[in-house]
């Protein structure tokens, strides 16, 4: 998977950090965190349990 391995590389330390649906994965989410930027996640709609 790239998105991990371009959040390593760019280390976005008090930055947001935004995907579209193909990065609303939970790993991806940890990474974020550990590199401690904040994150904005979209999702399609047929997720409708997400919230």
């Amino acid at each position: 998977m790239v998105i991990p391995e371009v959040i390593v590389a760019v280390n976005p330390a008090d930055a947001v950090v935004t995907t579209d649906a193909m990065g609303n994965q939970k790993d991806i989410a940890w990474i974020i965190r550990k590199h401690q930027a904040d994150y904005l996640l979209t999702h399609k709609d047929n997720h409708l349990n997400l919230y």
